[in-house]
């Protein structure tokens, strides 16, 4: 489920993903995990709207306004800064993202940013295209289902 201006960037980057073989482990939405971001990304969920705030804070997440996807979250995790993490990120692993992997490429081609050049905690399965102004706070009715065809691992 993502925000609707998205539809057409996430059908365009799926579709190059899946010509490219680059392999997702699972894409279902997050409902199915009762809205849990901890069983989804145990489960190594792909994932888009959860209605969930940034770690540590009380700000909304991009994913809270359907524009940020997480991929792959087991092969690539959040490395928090503060608190740590007990998931090794390695990129040799299939499905792991990197700078020149085809997601990475094609969601920046389409004014993404990949939380795995982040400075601070690098958040290698999110990606995410933020919005300023009005849009940020009407987001009632703007989260559509998106359906993906994905190659699996």
């Amino acid at each position: 489920m993502i925000d609707k201006d998205l539809v057409n960037d996430v059908r365009e980057v799926f579709a190059q993903i899946e010509a490219s073989r680059f392999p997702i482990a699972r894409v279902v939405p997050i409902s199915v995990f009762d809205w849990s971001d901890d069983a989804s990304v145990a489960a190594d969920n792909t994932s888009g709207f959860n209605y969930r705030h940034v770690p540590a804070t009380h700000l909304l997440s991009e994913h809270a306004f359907g524009r940020a996807i997480d991929l792959n979250p087991k092969e690539n995790p959040y490395i928090d800064p503060v608190r740590g993490t007990s998931q090794e990120y390695d990129p040799s692993v299939p499905g792991s993202l990197t700078k020149e992997s085809v997601p990475v490429i094609e969601f920046r081609r389409h004014g993404w940013v990949w939380g795995g050049e982040w400075r601070r905690g690098r958040d290698y399965q999110h990606f995410e295209k933020k919005v300023t102004g009005l849009k940020r706070n009407a987001i009632q009715g703007d989260i559509v289902t998106v359906h993906v065809r994905t190659t699996a691992f």
